[in-house]
């Protein structure tokens, strides 16, 4: 999630019900701590995460402060050759199409959001539907096609949760993931769901994790019923969860209950043969500050049948063994493996890769050449009464990697009269913005002139993890040069593990190891949100956004092997305009004005994380893009919805997404590629 955002009015859409099931918090190994909507006019309506010019929840982005200088506690930023980059794509003829957009989190939920975050997992299996289902999270959307990109099924996320809708007064659900389990045939969707003060909607502190998991009698995801099961994240001794005393609100709000909350942010998921892995970074929930990341464990036969009670096993005060510049655990992220090739030693393992250049890990440099690994082991004991799980982990020398510096997209930090940025051209514009923008009572934009944008390009957290053919694989963001540029890129790696330990007692041993990284850099450009997955044999893809100062933010590929990437960049869907929407812009920042009333600095967003998922040996990929390109006139004219077709129907899963609306323009691409 990473960040707060706005409101301002309210719409109530129908509900969609799911059973709920609380889960049981058992006490496992030591060092555990257990526990259809018309069309809508446009109006200026940003969601809940934060509000301009008021007290908003603690900024949960501490690492994002550094990385500007070249070089941080002897760790240089790396000189890249540039990969080339080609116009063609990876992409399976007749599997590549547009996915969620802004337009469909508008239409539906009556809001809008910034970043959408990608959750998107894919089966061919028989069991699943007629020529195979691809499953699409974002915020704040769910949406099931079929391989052809035709849509299914198309609601909220609070809908597809049994919620109501957050206009309505309930909860925000952020951070989608999704997972598809071959051996079972189960859908897992989940959220990070907050609790919202329907008298105010002020956050209560109250958040918890919500998992989605198909009905094992119909595994066919657009028509499936689905049971809801709930983990408690508070963490402050609620609802039987541990206390952890984060630091409380020094100046609560009304409707806050729960002051003293934590908060379980940006949740991510795995699978081995016998677990089902959720991980966390906590925070208090609204002041500043990081205990460290979550582990929890679950049984993924008991949930993929649905069973009424599932227990679970909390990891907290997860430290990185041998390591001493930031030994804090901050986003561990289980691997997911290709089809059913799990790791059966030790009763069952499942492994983790973590990074440790963000000030969350205690490293305040923005910069290292550690990684590291992570291992559970005796998972078949979570099909028991009483789960039994060691947790170890242990520091891996490896390439230096350092939070990157913001994605230039074209005439960044101009006002181009060449480019179309309608949004914020029209807060340059008084009449404009009076017209379509303003609060009652503002005649102009307090903080113009507004120019446009640069992308966020994340920080330096580990993203999408798998383990196949015996390593694990996995990849993050980073600052390089390229061409004497300093700019943002990639950097991946391939863990080779080396498990020491009796049966189920394994524990990550000394001779694991980097055995092959690198990075990927392209000439004038950022490639950011690397998302990996390779098959049983080692072969795979990792999709990124491409952008850059004579590149519109893309959708893009490359072709991954045992030894790294291979052959050229490719773009699976090249943009086609400017990122415009509203966190660009001075004007909804969220945060406040400088002492001497200087404008606030605005929080460009551009996803949290992308997804790659395998699939009967190939790779689905889903990624950020811009696939509109409108003018000030044709967006005036149209109150926002220009764009190519910008007719279609208001009517969910009918027409084609490309279209934009008032306050944003961001699309996703969905596409599957055979490596």
């Amino acid at each position: 999630m990473r960040l707060n955002r706005l409101w301002k009015a309210v719409l109530a859409l129908s509900l969609l019900a799911a059973a709920a099931s609380t889960l049981v918090s058992v006490a496992g190994a030591s060092q555990l701590q257990s526990s259809a909507t018309s069309a809508l006019p446009e109006s200026n309506v940003l969601d809940p995460l934060s509000q301009r010019g008021e007290e908003a929840p603690a900024n949960r982005s501490n690492s994002e402060l550094h990385g500007k200088s070249k070089k941080h506690n002897g760790v240089a930023t790396p000189a890249v050759s540039p990969t080339v980059v080609a116009s063609t794509s990876n992409a399976v003829s007749g599997q590549s199409f547009e996915g969620l957009s802004m337009w469909d989190q508008r239409t539906l939920n009556g809001f809008y959001l910034e970043p959408p975050d990608q959750g998107m997992c894919a089966s061919t299996d028989a069991t699943v539907g007629a020529g195979g289902r691809v499953v699409e999270a974002v915020n704040d959307v769910f949406a099931v096609y079929n391989t052809g990109g035709t849509t299914l099924k198309e609601q909220t996320l609070n809908q597809f949760f049994g919620y109501p809708a957050l206009l309505a007064g309930g909860p925000e659900l952020t951070d989608p993931s999704c997972y598809y389990d071959s051996e079972t045939h189960a859908w897992f969707v989940v959220v990070l769901t907050l609790e919202l003060d329907p008298r105010t909607g002020n956050f209560t502190g109250a958040n918890h994790i919500d998992i989605n998991v198909s009905n094992p009698g119909n595994h066919d995801p657009s028509t499936t019923t689905w049971k809801r099961y709930t983990i408690d994240t508070t963490d402050n001794g609620n609802s039987g969860s541990p206390n952890h005393h984060c630091a409380p609100d020094p100046n609560p709000r009304p409707g806050e209950t729960m002051p003293d909350a934590c908060i379980g942010d940006y949740p991510h998921i795995g699978a081995d043969h016998y677990g089902f892995y959720i991980t966390t970074n906590e925070y208090p929930f609204f002041t500043d500050g990081f205990n460290s990341a979550q582990i929890y464990a679950l049984s993924k036969h008991k949930l993929a049948a649905n069973q009424s009670s599932v227990p679970w096993v909390q990891f907290a005060n997860t430290k990185l063994a041998n390591e001493k510049r930031g030994p804090v655990g901050f986003t561990i992220w289980p691997a997911e493996v290709p089809g059913t090739a799990y790791d059966e030693d030790n009763n069952g393992t499942e492994f983790f890769l973590s990074s440790d250049a963000a000030e969350e890990s205690g490293n305040v440099t923005g910069s290292s050449d550690t990684i590291g690994l992570w291992a559970i082991t005796n998972s078949k004991s979570l099909d028991s009464d009483h789960p039994d799980l060691n947790l170890s982990s242990r520091a891996l020398s490896s390439e230096a990697y350092g939070v990157p510096p913001h994605s230039a997209q074209p005439s960044t930090g101009t006002q181009d009269p060449t480019q179309n940025w309608p949004l914020g051209q029209c807060l340059n514009i008084d009449a404009c913005f009076v017209n379509f923008l303003s609060a009652p009572g503002e005649t102009a934009d307090p903080y113009k002139p507004e120019v446009i944008g640069e992308l966020d390009s994340n920080d330096s957290r580990m993203q999408q993890v798998y383990y196949a053919n015996g390593k694990v694989w996995g990849a993050l963001d980073t600052r390089m040069t390229v061409g004497g540029n300093e700019q943002a890129g990639i950097a991946w790696f391939i863990v080779k593990p080396d498990m020491i330990g009796p049966g189920g007692g394994g524990k990550v041993g000394p001779q694991s190891a980097v055995v092959n990284q690198g990075y990927l850099g392209v000439a004038n450009g950022n490639v950011t949100y690397p998302a990996l997955a390779v098959t049983s044999a080692g072969q795979g893809a990792m999709a990124f956004t491409l952008v850059g100062p004579t590149t519109y933010p893309s959708a893009a590929d490359i072709l991954f092997g045992n030894s790294g990437p291979t052959g050229s960049v490719f773009q699976t869907a090249p943009g086609l305009g400017l990122q415009d929407g509203f966190s660009e812009y001075k004007y909804y920042s969220p945060f406040a004005p400088g002492p001497n009333g200087e404008a606030p600095p605005p929080r460009p967003r551009w996803g949290d994380y992308g997804s790659a998922d395998e699939d009967n040996g190939t790779i689905w990929i889903a990624s950020e893009e811009i696939h509109n390109n409108c003018s000030l006139a044709q967006w005036s004219a149209t109150v926002g919805h220009c764009g190519p077709q910008a007719d279609r129907s208001p009517v969910p899963g009918v027409g084609q997404p490309e279209a934009r609306r008032l306050l944003g323009n961001w699309n996703t691409h969905i596409a599957r590629i055979a490596p």
